[in-house]
């Protein structure tokens, strides 16, 4: 394989599996509408790219940039991809565009695929590094003729070290300013939904909080805030139930979202806030009945929620009984069977001979 062969492939290798809204979208037109954000001071602009629907995916910006003021320098030239949440994504060539090394030696594939590492590095310690504190000696065109600084060790290309800061700094300084862009004008021209539709954009919980200011008819967007409650991390799902319209709280498909995501215990006084005054179907009564008194801080709120349903389920009696049966702290066992109790005039002829036999009355 010839090198150059070899930088066509890696370019597409990293737009392909880094750019999911490229690969995924079926036509192969793009459009570019500049954003007016620039990367430096030699206006490398970064431009917002549009599928053939004329949808946001990505920002890339055509860079071309000088590494060194010695005249043996070669510039850069090449291309720069951010996801829309201004993450740095993949980096692509023009036709015939390579990088280079001390005197002009091109990169390997290995060379390639470290620079790639590099870039998505976010916590690189060339983050807080000038230029001045990359060596101790001064450089020989993109070479090191001093000691390289040992914080940088593996964080950069070898004999590539200007490059690899210049392009790190391109890469990411520009990252909060993309995210902005997007949450100030693109969630706001297309809508969340779009963004929570696509999550390889990285765009999922602005999206979210865009919509719990008000900024979208959240009854309609009931069931992708199921799909968020189920797979997004708990911030991003605490965000979604709060979103919940009250009007959905009973139905089938919310109770039984809201049930998963109290089994797991994490923030149940949120789904208890949501659950109050609404009218439990069998899942949500099992569910509290199950979990009674597992945590201490929500024994109180769920007890009393539990009782100030109007019709309780066959399940919820047999659930609740259970519960009582195995709990061993005796006041929270006082409790719950007083609110057992009270609705023995409601017991079925079969719950009624489970609850004697289990608690071996005659």
């Amino acid at each position: 394989m010839t090198f150059t062969s070899f930088k066509i492939i890696i370019s597409l290798f990293l737009w392909s599996c880094a750019t999911c809204s490229y690969s995924q979208d079926d036509s192969s037109h793009f459009k570019r509408i500049a954003t007016g954000i620039y990367l430096d001071t030699l206006k490398n602009e970064v431009d917002l790219v549009l599928n053939g629907n004329d949808l946001p995916v990505a920002y890339r910006s055509l860079v071309f940039t000088p590494i060194c003021s010695s005249e043996d320098c070669l510039p850069i030239h090449i291309e720069l991809h951010w996801k829309l949440n201004g993450e740095f994504n993949a980096f692509s060539f023009v036709k015939g565009e390579i990088l280079t090394k001390t005197d002009h030696v091109p990169f390997t594939e290995e060379d390639y695929r470290l620079l790639h590492k590099i870039l998505i590095h976010q916590k690189s310690p060339f983050n807080k590094m000038s230029k001045e504190e990359l060596t101790g000696d001064q450089p020989r065109v993109d070479g090191v003729t001093g000691a390289t600084n040992t914080e940088l060790h593996g964080e950069y290309v070898p004999q590539a070290l200007y490059t690899s800061y210049t392009l790190w700094h391109l890469s990411n300084d520009i990252r909060n300013q993309l995210k902005q862009h997007t949450i100030n004008h693109l969630i706001e021209q297309y809508g969340p939904k779009y963004f929570i539709e696509h999550p390889e954009f990285g765009c999922l919980k602005p999206a979210v909080e865009k919509m719990a200011k008000g900024h979208a008819d959240t009854a309609a967007y009931v069931p992708l805030l199921l799909v968020m409650i189920d797979t997004a991390n708990l911030q991003i799902a605490q965000t979604a139930i709060e979103l919940l319209p009250v009007t959905r709280i009973s139905d089938p498909e919310v109770e039984s979202t809201l049930c998963n995501f109290y089994r797991k215990g994490e923030n149940r006084q949120l789904v208890l806030s949501k659950w109050e005054n609404a009218e439990l179907g069998s899942n949500a009564q099992k569910t509290l009945s199950e979990k009674l008194g597992d945590n201490f801080s929500t024994f109180t709120k769920e007890l009393d929620l539990l009782d100030a349903q109007k019709n309780w389920y066959e399940s919820t009696y047999y659930a609740l009984l259970e519960k009582i049966m195995n709990t061993h702290h005796m006041m929270r066992k006082e409790k719950m069977m007083s609110v057992l109790d009270k609705r023995r005039d409601e017991f079925s002829n079969k719950f009624h001979r489970h609850y004697k036999k289990t608690l071996n009355l005659n």
